[in-house]
């Protein structure tokens, strides 16, 4: 929310399962989950071991960018790419879950689509596999599994100061028995090879960042039924503010890239949002900046 108001340019955030790419889209602002372990966890409360990922909100792709650089050392975007000959893309466009998706994010895929197919890019629907899509259940049982472990200390002796919500949540993490976690980290290690091999074929995957626009009121975050993928298999991904309905609530699309793709996932991005033919004007932030995307 401080970026969308402008107040920041970035805002240090952490996803376990859809924490970064999920407000992102929301407040309409880019959100960047890098490949699991890129970024050291020095300092974070740990919530699931696993999945824990350190990650960044930002007004603007180049800000992600120069966050990865600070965190890593190696330089993201080396040249500019605002006047680059655009290389064709083969862009997936995963189909997993759409079905819980809102009216509004289903037609707003499919303009992104063909916008992507018009700017001369190949954007193929994909229908990942059976180990993949089986992965969302997996995910949870590692997350609340681990996050019962890490919030012990927490829920034995500070239970009444936790949200109901939380407290029923590490309850259940808790009652999972450990060759159901087991599986699960097995399922996920296997599904992480599949999507490395998957990668070989696409530059990148196309998911909602969210089924739809923000849930009204407080009693609920949304659902992150479109960000346990990512979480799950370790690779990075971005939320690209894309759209306003007519109520002004963003929306948001995902773009994942292969495990250790993260450079070249910003710069796919940047690239995009920087072709004359794919640029759109889809909102104007407070200060009366517009945003291409």
């Amino acid at each position: 929310a401080a970026v969308a108001a402008g107040h920041v340019d970035i805002a240090i955030g952490t996803q376990t399962a859809g924490s970064i790419l999920r407000p992102a889209a929301y407040c309409g602002v880019f959100g960047f989950k890098p490949s699991f372990d890129l970024v050291p966890r020095i300092g974070v409360k740990v919530q699931s071991e696993s999945l824990d990922t350190v990650g960044v909100f930002a007004r603007d792709i180049k800000h992600c960018a120069a966050w990865l650089e600070a965190m890593t050392g190696e330089a993201t975007l080396s040249e500019d790419l605002s006047d680059k000959d655009q290389r064709r893309l083969k862009i997936g466009c995963v189909t997993n879950w759409l079905e819980h998706a809102s009216a509004d994010m289903r037609e707003t895929i499919a303009h992104a689509k063909h916008c992507l197919t018009n700017a001369g890019h190949d954007v193929v629907d994909l229908t990942l596999p059976a180990p993949l899509d089986e992965i969302i259940e997996h995910q949870k049982t590692i997350q609340y599994y681990e996050s019962a472990r890490a919030y012990h200390a927490e829920i034995t002796q500070y239970r009444t100061l936790l949200t109901a919500a939380l407290a029923v949540a590490l309850d259940e993490g808790a009652a999972i028995p450990r060759d159901r976690y087991l599986n699960a980290m097995a399922a996920a290690e296997n599904a992480r090879v599949i999507a490395d091999q998957l990668f070989e074929d696409w530059d990148v995957w196309l998911m909602p960042s969210a089924p739809g626009a923000a849930p009204h009121g407080l009693t609920s975050t949304g659902d992150a039924l479109f960000n346990r993928l990512a979480s799950v298999l370790h690779t990075p991904a971005i939320n690209v503010p894309v759209y306003r309905a007519n109520d002004g609530m963003p929306f948001g699309l995902q773009l994942i890239g292969g495990r250790g793709t993260d450079g070249a996932l910003v710069m796919t991005v940047t690239s995009l949002i920087n072709c004359p033919r794919t640029r759109h004007r889809v909102s104007s932030w407070p200060d009366g900046n517009s945003q291409n995307v």
